[in-house]
């Protein structure tokens, strides 16, 4: 009895200690390659919610991008096409998307979730 008290209680002290931010939160972005338009979602508590929240934000035949758990994205476009970069915060990931382009390239949209 006495050790399942103690079990019971540690379990309870170490579920306590865990911090919100160790918690999934997804984030994802859709593009609609034709008209450019951009559906973002963040804080999401699954991917697939988050990528379906993402297309949803946005307007015709969209597609997913990138999609992020607990870290930021971003992407960029050359003149032909968009890039993702991901990262630990909004610079870093817009970093990552313009170093992974192969021309010159501008900002699309960024996000940042967990």
């Amino acid at each position: 009895m006495r050790k399942a008290l103690l079990i019971t209680a540690v379990v309870a002290l170490l579920t306590a200690a865990v911090p919100a931010s160790a918690s999934a939160a997804f984030g994802a972005i859709a593009i609609n390659p034709k008209t450019g338009d951009v559906g973002l979602s963040i804080n999401k508590p699954r991917k697939s919610v988050a990528k379906k929240r993402a297309n949803k934000d946005c307007n015709g035949k969209c597609k997913i991008v990138v999609w992020v758990r607990n870290g930021c994205a971003a992407v960029v476009a050359t003149d032909r096409k968009y890039i993702p970069g991901v990262g630990r915060t909004k610079k870093e990931a817009l970093r990552h998307a313009h170093r992974r382009a192969d021309r010159p390239s501008k900002k699309v949209a960024w996000i940042c979730s967990g």
